[in-house]
């Protein structure tokens, strides 16, 4: 991103984001705090992100802390995929009832409008990619996650430090987005203001 698309953007500005995207009929979905855990899910309001959280990671651990600084994603990585919100492991395509000696197909609902992902660490965007390339190309694309990949709004945040299990360098996937997003965020925390774009 060129510094000519860069601005300085307070954290009490994300509330305006989330509202603008929900106002557009979005589905927003991020990072929020559940039990001992980041996970995604449901996004309303600014609040609640895991604000002042990070995690601890290494071989086999994984610790959730709150810190002094109240940064809005600054954990590593989730315990949670967005996988589930581009292609759900279960999804109704049509139903079927009986009427007499005769079938009646139905199809699905349409569901309730596009998604936002806030959020996306470089790793996980370049995931998404990934599972882009299998499931929108080809003979057996996939016209349901295809319909939600075209309308998905994401939100990538650059990685400011590393968990003790990250690897995006050898793989070239961090720490820094490269594309497949919408915006991206660099957090800094300091006195005037946390979040740059």
């Amino acid at each position: 991103m060129s510094q000519a698309n860069a601005f300085a953007m307070q954290p009490d500005q994300m509330d305006l984001l989330i509202a603008a995207l929900a106002e557009a009929g979005y589905s927003v979905k991020g990072p929020k705090r559940a039990g001992n855990a980041i996970v995604y899910g449901q996004i309303s309001q600014a609040s609640d992100l895991p604000i002042g959280f990070s995690d601890q990671q290494n071989n086999g651990s994984y610790r959730l802390e709150q810190g002094g600084e109240q940064t809005l994603f600054g954990y590593n990585l989730g315990q949670d995929s967005w996988k589930r919100f581009l292609y759900p492991p279960q999804e109704t395509l049509f139903s079927a009832a009986r009427h007499g000696k005769d079938w009646r197909l139905q199809e699905a609902p349409q569901e309730p409008g596009p998604l936002a992902l806030l959020g996306v660490r470089p790793c996980e965007l370049a995931a998404i990619l990934i599972q882009d390339r299998v499931l929108t190309q080809g003979a057996y694309a996939d016209p349901h996650y295809r319909a939600r990949r075209e309308t998905c709004f994401i939100m990538a945040v650059n990685c400011s430090q590393a968990g003790g299990t990250c690897f995006c360098v050898s793989m070239g996937t961090g720490p820094g987005v490269g594309n497949g997003y919408d915006l991206a965020i660099t957090e800094l925390a300091d006195d005037s203001s946390h979040v740059f774009l």
